[in-house]
């Protein structure tokens, strides 16, 4: 189901239709609006006027620097989990090989 979602960018209403999920969409305009208006309130009061396109530029860059270390943090715990994980699974299978019990039957009146 599409659904138009508009975002306010320097005073300009801004419309577009997503194809997918809407609140996903919407998610991404209200960032793009948040990066947008931190950029723009950080060259407040400058002595020299930053373009729009350099606003946009320097919104883009931020985002894709979060993303990046997103990702690399990501690796970083998938990784961690995957050597837990086998650091786990080595242990029982060790606690298994060298254990006198049955797994298969349950014990009656030992």
């Amino acid at each position: 189901m599409e659904k138009t979602i508009s975002i306010e960018l320097f005073g300009q209403t801004f419309s577009f239709q997503a194809d997918g999920d809407p609140d996903k969409a919407q998610e991404v305009a209200d960032l793009i609006k948040n990066e947008v208006t931190k950029v723009e309130s950080e060259h407040k009061g400058h002595s020299q006027q930053i373009s729009r396109l350099a606003i946009l530029l320097s919104a883009s860059l931020n985002i894709a620097h979060d993303t990046i270390d997103m990702k690399r943090n990501e690796n970083k715990v998938l990784e961690d989990i995957f050597r837990r994980s086998t650091y786990l699974l080595h242990k029982l299978d060790h606690w298994i090989n060298t254990s006198d019990i049955e797994l298969n039957r349950p014990r009656i009146g030992k």
